[in-house]
């Protein structure tokens, strides 16, 4: 049997195919292999066409007329089927080789399956409840699975919350975090400007400390007969030039340019002294027994703290406040210092409240000897001695006279009344010259307290 005539690609085409269906066919010859199928699959289906060709060439040699002419194929249509019908050949073997493939897995499947043999039914059921006891068994850890997974889904739930609830405060924080270190800038900025102000205060301070504001404020020195406080002259000359020189020769009127104080300058100096002596005690925290003294300026008061009707014999009685300062205004008559008992005469008030600030003077003298600064200024020895009466004889009255500085009494028993540089008596010259010498012991007392109570604090700056 000859070959179809192909072209040459379908040729090669058919020459790869032989050799695939003599593999699946099971034939190691391609041309064998290509003769099966074509015997097989190609030419039952050829052989009618070809028949009909046959008698097709037969009747054009003589018998015309026997096959009718719509039978008959020209050598292209038949070649044409032949090769469809050989195509469709080709798919039916690749099929065929398909099947023979799967075939030969399941055999080789088989032969490598090591499973025992099927068992028996009984066998089989009981495996099955196995089975299903090990399915129940692991639905119930399902169960438990699942149960947990949720339980772990509720803590998931408000571990998210918190952790929400963490990042809010943790905003907040910041936030705060951030204002407050703001404000620690600002409060340092402000720590560093107090810092540099309490420097120049301390350098101030350092500068200043031994600097005492009683120097500033206290001007004590002296003054020919006087004692001065601030400029302010304490003490009080009558007469003329000539009646003073010749009470006190030593010293001269005309040591000074100045003329003779007038009442309101030397009110105004007790006013200064009474402030002097109750500055520094307060300084000490101390009070005097007996007695207040109230600065005022030039209208100082002393208040008698145990006043009694006994006590103020020589007074009116009842009078418990006594002023520091001498009006002359309300002494209309020369007569009126002869009135020392029971008359209540300005000048007797005012001896009175001297009296009373001599004492206060003298309990204050007396605690600054005492002390380790006194001793060390030897204030015993520069100090005049004051002599006053004691307590017990204080509460039946301080009488005139009493109260001594450096052996002079404190009482003025001159006449107050002359204008400086007229005539006066003799005796009122000497009498006005030895109370300017007491009060002039008394500024020089109070001078030694200043100088002591600026030295108990610490400071070495003294003026004067």
């Amino acid at each position: 049997m000859s070959r179809p005539a192909l072209k040459d690609l379908d040729y090669f085409a058919a020459a790869c195919k032989r050799e695939l269906y003599a593999i699946a066919l099971g034939s190691g010859d391609a041309e064998s292999a290509y003769n099966q199928v074509d015997s097989v699959l190609v030419r039952p289906r050829v052989a009618p066409f070809e028949e009909l060709n046959r008698l097709a060439r037969q009747d054009s040699r003589g018998a015309v007329g026997s096959i009718p002419e719509d039978s008959l194929l020209c050598a292209d249509c038949f070649d044409f089927c032949q090769s469809v019908l050989t195509r469709e050949a080709l798919e039916s073997a690749e099929a065929l080789l398909k099947i023979r493939s799967f075939d030969r897995e399941r055999a080789y499947a088989q032969a490598q399956d090591t499973s025992p043999t099927p068992r028996d039914e009984q066998s089989f059921e009981d495996e099955v409840a196995s089975l299903l006891r090990e399915q129940n068994k692991l639905m119930s850890e399902i169960s438990e699975i699942e149960s947990a997974r949720a339980g772990v889904r509720m803590e998931q739930t408000k571990l998210d919350k918190a952790d929400a609830l963490l990042t809010e405060q943790e905003h907040k924080f910041w936030a705060e975090f951030g204002s407050l270190k703001e404000l620690l800038q600002v409060v340092g900025e402000k720590t560093d400007s107090l810092t540099g102000r309490i420097s120049r205060t301390m350098g101030v301070l350092s500068r200043l400390t031994p600097i005492h504001p009683f120097n500033d404020a206290f001007f004590v020195w002296r003054d020919g007969h006087y004692g001065i406080i601030d400029g302010f002259r304490l003490g009080h000359l009558v007469g003329t030039a000539a009646q003073q020189a010749a009470a006190s020769p030593k010293i001269h009127p005309s040591a000074t340019n100045r003329p003779p104080p007038d009442w309101e300058e030397i009110n105004t100096a007790w006013g200064l002294s009474a402030m002097l002596l109750s500055a520094v005690a307060q300084t000490r925290k101390k009070e005097f027994k007996g007695f207040k003294i109230e600065p005022m300026g030039s209208r100082t008061t002393i208040v008698s703290l145990k006043s009694s009707p006994s006590a103020l014999n020589f007074l009116s009685a009842g009078k418990t406040s006594y002023p520091l300062y001498l009006d002359v205004n309300k002494s209309a008559s020369m007569l009126d210092r002869l009135k020392v008992v029971g008359g209540g005469t300005a000048v007797d008030s005012f001896n009175y409240a001297m009296r009373a600030f001599l004492i206060c003077l003298k309990q204050l003298c007396d605690e600054a000897m005492l002390t380790k600064v006194g001793v060390e200024l030897d204030l015993a020895t520069k100090m005049f001695d004051i002599m006053v009466p004691d307590e017990s004889t204080r509460q039946r009255g301080i009488l005139p006279n009493s109260c001594l500085i450096n052996g002079i009494p404190v009482d003025m028993t001159h006449a107050p009344f002359y204008s400086p540089g007229t005539t006066a008596p003799q005796i009122d010259v000497q009498y006005s010259l030895s109370w300017t010498k007491a009060m002039r012991r008394v500024v020089t007392n109070l001078k030694w307290l200043l100088v002591w109570c600026i030295y108990e604090k610490g400071c070495t700056t003294f003026r004067g």
